[in-house]
């Protein structure tokens, strides 16, 4: 039997957030009591710093993000980044996504998530393709079995077909996940409502 987690310091709007970016670019960092951390490209400045802006209220923000240089193929550009205070909650976080120590994707997690959590998510590790007609995940990190908890959820959930898009990186072969062109049009319908402007880009606008 799965074990049951009651997250009571965030609002239902702040878990969502804290949800889709642990599926996405967050991570969970283990000291005697566990910290959640999360970091953007220059590009995506403003959509860290609106993360921080609606997490802040729970009391477990105290530092707004910072910049620090990150070395591209072009060069050096900006990263920016925000940790949140260590607090037991996010033991029960770590729990949830690293019960072996790995980070992982279960059908427990995904029932979690709304709109607002799949937008996170979307705006984290999400893309369209330069046709601008398939919307991908990049869920290459979860491996087959995890594509294929998402896959599945996302079919009983909101009828949703996709299908793996395996791409070739510099140190593996993943599975990335990625909707038929009716089913990306759905998708984005779903999750245009929670768009942060300057994240309008992953949705043609």
């Amino acid at each position: 039997m799965s074990k049951s987690f009651d997250l009571k310091n965030f609002n239902s709007e702040q878990e969502q957030i804290v949800l889709g970016t642990l599926l996405g670019d967050g991570h969970l960092r283990k000291f005697p009591s566990t910290l959640f951390s999360t970091k953007g490209c220059d590009r995506s400045r403003d959509y860290v710093f609106w993360k921080y802006e609606e997490l802040k209220s729970s009391g477990l923000f105290r530092h707004p993000p910072k910049s620090s240089p990150r070395r591209t193929r072009t060069g050096t550009t900006q990263s920016w980044s925000f940790y949140s205070r260590r607090n037991s909650i996010f033991n029960e976080y770590r729990q949830m996504f690293y019960p072996n120590g790995k980070k992982i994707v279960t059908r427990e997690i995904l029932d979690r998530l709304d709109s607002l959590g799949l937008a996170v998510w979307y705006m984290d590790d999400g893309s369209r393709s330069k046709a601008k007609k398939h919307v991908r995940l990049a869920t290459q990190s979860f491996g087959q079995e995890g594509f294929e908890v998402i896959s599945e959820w996302f079919w009983e959930r909101y009828r949703l077909h996709s299908f793996p898009d395996i791409r070739h990186n510099s140190s593996r072969m993943g599975w990335a996940l990625r909707f038929r062109v009716e089913d990306s049009k759905r998708f984005l319908d779903i999750t245009r409502p929670h768009m942060v402007p300057c994240m309008s880009r992953k949705w043609g606008i």
